[in-house]
Formats: structure tokens, C-alpha cells, sequence
């Protein structure tokens, strides 16, 4: 959708405005790990991925020959098949300096979380591609951003846009990225670039800049519900994945702003799925997950106010039909045990 001259003007006002503000509070440059499932996987299980050929012409590139474009398709069935070692051994059957056939590996290395393979192929797609599409950027950006490797995933960014002209897939592998870091200003910023130049700003892009507030500080999600209140300004509708991304940042909201947030769910009559109702019930009882030997503990050092919320959402998902996972199963059976 369009944006009017009035609506860029606002959001990159409010970006800039919101932005000084947080800044008195950003964590120090680089990657910040968090435990939470990255959205690339989110994504996935709930059949929201991202999807775009690697198969025909990447923008300036050349054609390519029967051959590779051969070498593509087995490259991009291995990779759907997550078998490296397949694509790989196809890879090195290679000696020409098509972007697409280095795009192809380079995802295929995304996808099987072979990240440093990965960096190594762009590297030596930039020695030899006299031209590096969108496809090897796109793919560049994640895997750099899957090392942990701020300063790489930056440069290729630069070097992208003096060379590219910006899409909504690349931009949308920047915001992935910032997710990746939990970099909620280079999110931001990328929201901007991609409305100022009248890039169409897309669901995923802003689902992804909330991603990117979690695990970020004790304002996370202030942060993330910014974002989200800029999806109807884009004429925007938010789907589940919104909200799993924005209820992940509500790890430090109060009790109240999640139930706030979930009612609004309802009355977008968006159905929750097994991976949100995972990601509220953790918000809600405001634990960790990956703490086993605490777990029961931390759920015992609980208000009965979220004890008793996380109780009737459980109600609701079983009542709704929902196939819950392990962990909210194990919440199931101890709030069970706490006579709940």
C-alpha cells in the first residue's frame, strides 16, 4: 500500500523521536543472544516462512546456462531436503560466477545452519561475481547475523544498498538480521529507509522489528507494541505471528498489558496457534523456560493473579482444541499440582 507524503512524514518523525528516547537505555553495540526462538523457526512451524526462488535471474545478473540453472534446482532440492552434504558436493562441482548458483548454496548453508560454510561461499562470490544479486545479500545478511558478526552484517548492508536498489526482500533480510542481534534501532531505521523510499512495508517486515525487541531490556515491550501500532498505519492487518512476536517482547509487561493484548487479539478474531500459546503462557508466568531445575520453584514464587491467567488461557487452548506443546503441557501439569 501506498504510503501518503503525511504518513512518511509522521512515522519517520515518531521513529526519530522514539528513538533518541531509547537510546538512553540501548545495551552496548553487537549481538545480544537470547534463548527465544528465532522467527526464521517461528516462521516455519507455523507455515508463515518466507519463500523466493533462487532459480531464474537475480535483478543485472546474466542468465544463466542450461547447466546451472540444473545446478540451481539440485542446490535448492537439497536444500529443501536440509542435506549439506548434497549440496555441497554439488556446489563444488562449480567453476563459473553466477550469483545465482552462490545465492542457491548460500541459502541452502542458511538453512542447515552450516553458517560459517555459508560466509565462506559469499566471500568468495564477492572475489568472483562480477555482479552479487539480491538473493546472495539477502542470504549474507542472515548468516552473518547468525555468527553473531554485527560489523560484517552492517557492511554487507552498505555495500547492498550502493549497490542494489531496496526491496522489500531485502529489507526484509536486514530486519531479520536485527532480530538475529536484537537490535531494535538498526529495525527501526530499516522500517524507515524501506517507507521514505516507498517500499512497500509488508506484515513480515514489521513482525520481524518485533522480534527484535526481545530479550532487549526491561522495556522491550514498549518497544515492541511501537511496532506493532505501526501496522495499521501501513494498512496493515497483524496475524499470529504479530502477535506470538509482540506477546515474546511482553516478557516485562505487566499482567494487565498482556491480557490487554491477548482481548485484542480476540477481537481481531485471530485464532492462536501452538506456538503462541507457548510464547503467552511464559510471558505471562514471566519464567524461563530453559531453566529446568527451577522451574517448579519459579512457578511457586508466582502471584495467583498470573498463576490463575495462565490457568484459563491453558482452559481455553484445550477447550479450543489446540495441540499444546511439551512446555505447556509441563505448565498444565504443575499448575495441577498447585491446585490450580
Amino acid at each position: 500500500m501506498a504510503s501518503t507524503a503525511l504518513q512518511k512524514r509522521c512515522i519517520r518523525v515518531c521513529c526519530f523521536l522514539w528513538l533518541v528516547d531509547i537510546q538512553l537505555h540501548m545495551p552496548s553495540c553487537g549481538f545480544a543472544r537470547t534463548r527465544q526462538q528465532p522467527l526464521s523457526e517461528l516462521r516455519e512451524r507455523t507455515g508463515h516462512a518466507l519463500r523466493r526462488s533462487a532459480r531464474g535471474t537475480d535483478g543485472l545478473a546474466s542468465p544463466l546456462s542450461p547447466d546451472e540453472k540444473l545446478l540451481v534446482m539440485h542446490i535448492a532440492t537439497a536444500s529443501e531436503d536440509r542435506n549439506w552434504t548434497a549440496a555441497k558436493e554439488f556446489f563444488g562441482t562449480y567453476a563459473g560466477s553466477a550469483t545465482q548458483v552462490y545465492a542457491a548454496t548460500m541459502h541452502a548453508a542458511l538453512r542447515c545452519r552450516e553458517y560459517r560454510a555459508g560466509a565462506k561461499i559469499f566471500e568468495q562470490c564477492q572475489a568472483n561475481c562480477k555482479f552479487i544479486g539480491e538473493a546472495a545479500y539477502t542470504a549474507a545478511l542472515r548468516i552473518f547475523a547468525k555468527l553473531g558478526d554485527a560489523t560484517r552484517v552492517q557492511q554487507i548492508w552498505d555495500d547492498a544498498l550502493n549497490r542494489l536498489k531496496l526491496s522489500e526482500f531485502l529489507g526484509s533480510a536486514r530486519i531479520v538480521a536485527a532480530a538475529e542481534a536484537g537490535d531494535v534501532e538498526a529495525a527501526a531505521d530499516t522500517l524507515d529507509k524501506l517507507n521514505s523510499t516507498n517500499v512497500s512495508v509488508q506484515t513480515h517486515h514489521v513482525n520481524s522489528a518485533m522480534r527484535a525487541c526481545w530479550g532487549w531490556n526491561d522495556r522491550q515491550h514498549k518497544a515492541a507494541k511501537y511496532f506493532f501500532d505501526l501496522l495499521p498505519k501501513f494498512g496493515l492487518s497483524p496475524t499470529v505471528v504479530s502477535f506470538t512476536c509482540l506477546i515474546g517482547a511482553y516478557q516485562t509487561a505487566s499482567l494487565s498489558q498482556i491480557l490487554l493484548a491477548y482481548n485484542e487479539m480476540k477481537a481481531f478474531q485471530v485464532e492462536p496457534d501452538t506456538v503462541f500459546a507457548e510464547t503467552y503462557i511464559f510471558s505471562v508466568l514471566q519464567v524461563d523456560r530453559t531453566e529446568r531445575g527451577r522451574f517448579q520453584k519459579n512457578l511457586q514464587e508466582k502471584s495467583i493473579n498470573r498463576l490463575r491467567a495462565a490457568r484459563d488461557a491453558l482452559t481455553e487452548f484445550k477447550v479450543a482444541g489446540l495441540r499444546l506443546s511439551r512446555a505447556c503441557t509441563r505448565v498444565d501439569r504443575e499448575l495441577t499440582r498447585l491446585g490450580l
